[in-house]
């Protein structure tokens, strides 16, 4: 007889042209995210054909995160570039089990990326970390540099020190707005 490999992975192809649908019972990412649990697997794939989303149920928000791709984009040219990613992250490789060195369990190539990404996470961190404090104090200096002999007093420090906090909270928002196209990049005003 033949043999079959354990799976790594689910797809999940809707007949629905949003594949973001929260409502009960048409919930697709969830239906996936359960459908993975029920076969302790983490990886799955929800798609209508056109879309394509990489899902990961061991995640901690499973219904919110995932990686999607607009297929019918990259054949029409309008994101070439992407199609190399849509290829590593949805290809066969991307579920394939192999072994990185002959003394740990086979991992998936989804898996192998995942903890690579985890690795640069934490590196960026750290590096952040270390740089916040230095940026931090250069926006303190600055505004007490700016408000002049009256920034020596403990009340106009602390304040000081507040509002260089909001700013770097505000500036790190827009960075990561951004990161992620929640803002109007495109847009002539909002590059002005």
């Amino acid at each position: 007889g033949q043999t079959r490999a354990a799976p790594l992975g689910l797809g999940l192809l809707v007949a629905d042209d949003d594949l973001g649908r929260t409502t009960k019972g048409r919930h697709y990412q969830a239906n996936l995210v359960h459908a993975l649990r029920q076969q302790s697997l983490t990886w799955g794939i929800l798609t209508n054909g056109n879309d394509w989303r990489l899902c990961y149920a061991a995640a901690v928000a499973p219904y919110e995160l995932h990686l999607q791709a607009d297929l019918d984009g990259m054949l029409a040219g309008r994101y070439p570039a992407d199609f190399s990613l849509f290829y590593r992250f949805f290809g066969r490789a991307a579920f394939a089990s192999s072994a990185v060195d002959p003394n740990s369990k086979p991992i998936s190539g989804l898996d192998a990326c995942f903890a690579e990404s985890e690795n640069k996470r934490e590196a960026v961190q750290r590096y952040l970390q270390g740089r916040v404090e230095p940026v931090l104090g250069s926006l303190c200096l600055g505004f007490v540099q700016d408000e002049g002999t009256s920034a020596g007093r403990r009340d106009a420090l602390d304040e000081i020190y507040r509002n260089s906090i909001y700013l770097l909270y505000r500036i790190l928002f827009l960075l990561y707005a951004e990161a992620r196209t929640l803002l109007p990049l495109d847009s002539p005003k909002y590059q002005a």
